[in-house]
């Protein structure tokens, strides 16, 4: 079983060939009393052509209308990587990140080139939550 596809809060969505699945996960709070989130994304390329990630765009939004964390678009690669995916291949890395109210929301893009086409295109990043726990039920 595909256990990200089958994360309650997972997002799926398909743009051009590549499709992203993305989900989120509390981890708890930090000294100052910010909420930790882990996420875990994960790149099919469903194309028939080999494509490389060159960058990525992200909007990190808190669901009380607070801060707002913006990745800007052509940010090189996710992890320190810029992974290259013939047809079927696919790329999952995790990541996270903290924020002051008790749910907030990602999305974004990831940019690819086809390696022997030579366009570029983007990839949308599905909108995925992020919630924590009622207080009472922390730890």
């Amino acid at each position: 079983q595909d256990l990200l596809a089958a994360h309650a809060a997972a997002s799926q969505s398909e743009t051009h060939g590549v499709r992203v699945t993305a989900a989120a996960s509390y981890l708890g709070t930090n000294k100052s009393g910010a909420n930790i989130f882990a996420y875990r994304l994960r790149i099919l390329n469903t194309r028939p052509d080999t494509v490389r990630l060159r960058s990525r765009h992200w909007v990190i939004r808190e669901a009380d209308g607070g801060e707002e964390v913006v990745v800007p678009r052509g940010s090189p690669g996710v992890v320190g990587q810029t992974p290259t995916l013939g047809h079927g291949a696919e790329f999952e890395y995790a990541s996270g990140t903290e924020l002051r109210a008790d749910a907030g929301e990602v999305r974004g893009a990831f940019e690819f080139v086809s390696m022997e086409l030579g366009e570029t295109f983007e990839a949308e990043v599905p909108p995925f939550k992020l919630v924590a726990p009622p207080p009472s039920q922390r730890d």
